[in-house]
């Protein structure tokens, strides 16, 4: 995770800070991807699982995305931590309106009233919550608050109501006709209610029906806390002491065995590619002071030398060195982060109710005695006599009535190439790979590095929720040829065991990093029942060429039947995967998985 936050900040220019990593999700929920909110928002709560901000804008995620259940988990987590927390009550009033709680909704969504200057959206939203629950004196309250701006709409239909509820007709009549005026037909959002109006003035909800109620159960069980970090080590090297959440403070001692010590002359430790230590006599050890040293991503390495200088075995490792506190969030900047989201979350709720508008004018004109010219629908008209369809049917017989039209034909069978890729997840790749391969209705195989399977669960978990396959690509990255036999195996088990606990698959296929092999390799990927995936074109020779050069030069080696092999990480640009998949489909070529190829699906 440190790594991965590293090169992520260094990408994108962003602040590694706890806030800093809300502020960036926030961010990627106004621009539409909440699956890219909750990468920086899994990294924040890492750093401060015990702050609700993090908890409640992952609820908030979760919403925008349409995972009710996980965002009901992960709201439960913030009340916990903050039981008046205003983002988690607006996201559990969501929850309680979905599942036709409206009583418990308006119970939740009241702290919007507590002086906290949130907009004229959310305030109007309360309102009509407010009203349906029966509250009418606190609906007009929040409905006067709301009628400027975003909210005014909804809110001038509030007061319509509010206003008939108390006899005042004329008021309501003429509130209802403003909010008409004003009004813009709803948009599909997180969620959507159709309003009508009963015959006594009052509004009654209902349901997108299209799309038919959902029940939504609000879970008690709130989401678990991150599991502590760890210092992930390779064999043969260790460091201690290390803190509860995985970075280093004050002096620590680095030492181990290197890989080839048995044929080396000499062993060294870098720090940052500085050697600080060179000995030929064991036990190898070297005190660091992390303090002279800056805050931030190190690099470690142990290193193996032969008589001329030549590496022989390395381990490496990326660690935190972290001596000064992170400062508490600025409650300023949270209530600021929190409002933004409120009010998004809140533009994404589309209330119906200009049918139960039109139905309120026609019922006020009806009590002060007008005739409800022009407000009502349109009058339909009955044509005299059998229309000319009846006629067709009943006087010129069946032969004349249009025959079905013919099936259309089979298309013809489109040219088929395999997708795979390598490495991953990874935040600043993965999402974007998946939205091209969604735009271009394509499928492909992954092949997941354990460790990272570990880091990024929820990026995980959406390579399989998009319907694509997974297998294994180790889990450290280490060439497994060169490793000793018990190594393989831990590292072959350990990745099938990441993927199956995140995700929920047995994984049947396998590719080894490099793709060298060794007999031992061999035998413990038979033992496993893992078939190896080879590939005969791929991206990392192309990939510091320009991208369009890139793809166009990979696209010139296409041919059916190919295997096109891509990496899922920060290293090959994503416009270079883009122009790939583009290409290959303006070449009428079909990308699919490993096993949908082998098994001929069209």
């Amino acid at each position: 995770m440190a790594v991965a936050l590293a090169l992520l900040a260094a990408g994108v220019g962003f602040s590694a800070s706890y806030l800093g990593l809300c502020e960036e999700a926030v961010k990627r929920l106004k621009e539409g991807k909440p699956l890219w909110a909750l990468s920086f928002l899994s990294m924040a709560k890492e750093r401060n699982p015990t702050h609700p901000l993090s908890w409640s804008l992952s609820g908030a995620a979760w919403a925008l995305a349409g995972r009710w259940e996980e965002a009901a988990r992960h709201v439960a987590r913030a009340k916990k931590l903050s039981p008046s927390d205003p983002l988690a009550r607006f996201v559990e009033g969501l929850l309680r309106l979905r599942a036709g709680e409206v009583e418990a909704a308006a119970r939740a969504l009241r702290v919007l009233l507590e002086g906290k200057k949130l907009g004229s959206r959310p305030l109007a939203f309360l309102a009509l919550v407010l009203l349906l629950s029966g509250n009418v004196e606190g609906a007009r309250r929040a409905a006067e608050e709301a009628t400027s701006g975003e909210g005014k709409p909804l809110a001038e239909a509030v007061l319509a109501w509010v206003l008939a509820r108390s006899g005042d007709w004329e008021g309501a009549v003429r509130k209802a006709q403003e909010a008409l005026k004003a009004k813009r037909r709803p948009r599909e959002g997180v969620l959507k209610l159709v309003l009508d109006t009963t015959p006594s003035g009052e509004p009654a909800p209902g349901w997108d029906m299209e799309r038919g109620r959902k029940e939504v159960v609000f879970l008690a069980e709130p989401a678990p806390l991150p599991p502590p970090k760890r210092l992930d080590l390779p064999e043969g090297l260790k460091i201690a002491p290390v803190q509860p959440d995985g970075s280093l403070k004050g002096e620590v001692t680095i030492s181990g065995v290197p890989p080839g010590v048995a044929d080396a002359s000499f062993v060294c430790i870098k720090i940052d590619g500085e050697t600080v230590y060179l000995s030929n006599t064991p036990p190898f050890e070297f005190v660091w002071d992390t303090r002279l040293s800056e805050d931030g991503l190190h690099k470690v390495s142990f290193i193996s030398l032969g008589k001329d200088g030549s590496v022989v075995g390395e381990a490496s490792a990326e660690v935190v060195v972290r001596n000064r506190p992170e400062p508490p969030p600025d409650p300023a900047k949270v209530a600021e982060l929190e409002g933004v989201a409120i009010r998004l979350l809140a533009s994404k709720v589309k209330v119906d109710c200009e049918g139960a508008l039109r139905k309120l004018i026609v019922l006020g004109l009806s009590k002060i005695g007008h005739k409800a010219k022009g407000s009502g629908g349109r009058k339909e008209s009955r044509a005299k006599g059998p229309s000319p369809v009846s006629r067709s049917r009943g006087e010129e017989g069946v032969e004349n009535r249009p025959r079905p039209p013919l099936p259309p034909a089979k298309p013809p069978r489109k040219p088929r190439v395999v997708l795979i890729f390598d490495d991953g997840p990874h935040p600043k790749a993965t999402l974007a790979i998946l939205d091209i391969l969604d735009k271009f209705q394509i499928r492909a195989t992954f092949f997941l590095t354990g460790s990272a399977v570990r880091r990024y669960p929820e990026l995980a978990r959406e390579i399989v929720r998009r319907g694509h396959e997974v297998g294994g690509h180790g889990y450290t990255g280490r060439r497994l040829h060169i490793l000793p036999d018990w190594e393989v195996e831990a590292e072959v088990r350990s990745t099938i065991k990441a993927i199956r606990e995140v995700c929920g698959v047995e994984i049947r296929l396998f590719r080894p990093p490099g793709e060298r092999m060794s007999g031992v390799v061999r035998k413990v990927l038979k033992a496993h029942n893992l078939e190896v995936v080879g590939h005969d074109i791929e991206d990392w020779p192309y990939r510091l060429l320009p991208p369009e050069e890139a793809a166009r030069r990979i696209l010139g080696r296409v041919s059916e039947g190919k295997i096109i092999l891509l990496h899922n990480g920060p290293h090959v640009p994503v416009a270079l995967i883009e122009g790939v998949v583009r290409g290959l489909v303006q070449m009428g070529y079909k990308p699919v998985g490993v096993t949908e190829f082998r098994q001929g699906r069209p």
